[in-house]
């Protein structure tokens, strides 16, 4: 079965549901005051032996220069890990300054546990509606939905060959990093379907791309465990640079993301800007930007959780 044939049944090997709500309208919120520059907490990906997050502090305006005191505080971690960072850095950082908090809170409530971190911060940022209608259920401070600013962009030189990708397969592709929660990425869940719905691969090939393997030695083993026995899947385990990123999912045919929720979900609005067909769960962050015209949509059911992840 060659590429064209396998883009006629990409709609196919997913079921599509009949209709997706639209949006709802974000609840009114204070707005914040504009400042000339702000103070940026970048987080790395990596951790500490403790598992907790480095930070690093950059002027996003002027880098290198020394550092001053500027009215805003931009804090771009989640509510698990913000007073992390106020212990980190001190109170002096937050002491006469605007803080504002962007929090990427994947599922539909935020659990009481971290409602203390709102003390932290003046205003927080939701990325989707997704996320600002969780937060908007309990937060005592203005909750603004504030969405991602996507690019993406594949180099001229862009080839599968750089990745090692067979030439004339249809590739499939699903990203995650292992520290996000395998459970909720599921990647099993699109090798399951994966193999359903070619039992004989022939042309299609199902890529893997995953970073911080080492760092889940049980999830890995239970994905090569999973992908053992099922023709057509390729593994790529390693950090690539942004540019490299867009060129592996430009040297794709498209991507696929059974997620169980989503923040905002990068790799889906990334490989839709750059033309590729998405096949995702209607659930969550990703339904600010995708609809059952510009997607291929799979149907869902809620469950609750039975673990704590």
């Amino acid at each position: 079965m060659g590429r064209r044939a396998i883009h006629g049944i990409c709609r196919e090997w997913l079921a599509v549901p009949a209709e997706v709500p639209p949006p709802q309208s974000p609840p009114p919120s204070a707005t914040l005051p504009l400042a000339t520059k702000l103070y940026v907490l970048v987080q790395f990906a990596a951790t500490l032996a403790l598992a907790l997050p480095i930070f690093i502090l950059r002027d996003v305006h002027t880098p290198g220069a020394p550092q001053e005191r500027f009215p805003v505080n931009l804090l771009h971690v989640n509510a698990d890990q913000t007073p992390i960072v106020y212990r980190q850095l001190g109170r002096k950082l937050f002491e006469d300054r605007y803080s504002v908090g962007i929090w990427h809170w994947e599922l539909d409530e935020l659990p009481d546990e971290y409602l203390a971190s709102f003390e932290f911060l003046d205003e927080l940022w939701a990325p989707s509606l997704f996320i600002l209608r969780c937060l908007s259920d309990k937060s005592p401070i203005p909750v603004v939905h504030m969405p991602h600013a996507v690019s993406a962009s594949a180099s001229p030189t862009a080839s599968r060959s750089a990745f090692g990708l067979p030439a004339d397969a249809f590739l499939f592709l699903v990203m995650y990093d292992m520290l996000s929660i395998q459970e909720r990425k599921n990647p099993l869940g699109a090798i399951e379907a994966f193999a359903r719905a070619f039992p004989t691969p022939g042309d299609a090939r199902l890529v893997i791309k995953l970073s911080h393997g080492s760092s889940r030695p049980t999830d890995l083993a239970q994905l090569h465990e999973r992908v053992a026995k099922i023709p057509g899947v390729i593994i790529l385990d390693r950090i690539l640079e942004r540019q490299a990123v867009y060129d592996l999912q430009a040297s794709c045919d498209a991507l696929v993301s059974l997620h169980r929720s989503e923040g905002w979900g990068l790799n889906l609005s990334e490989s839709m800007l750059l033309g590729k067909p998405v096949i995702a769960t209607a659930y969550s962050g990703n339904m600010d930007f995708m609809n059952r015209q510009n997607s291929c949509l799979v149907d869902y059911r809620l469950a609750p959780l039975q673990t704590d992840f």
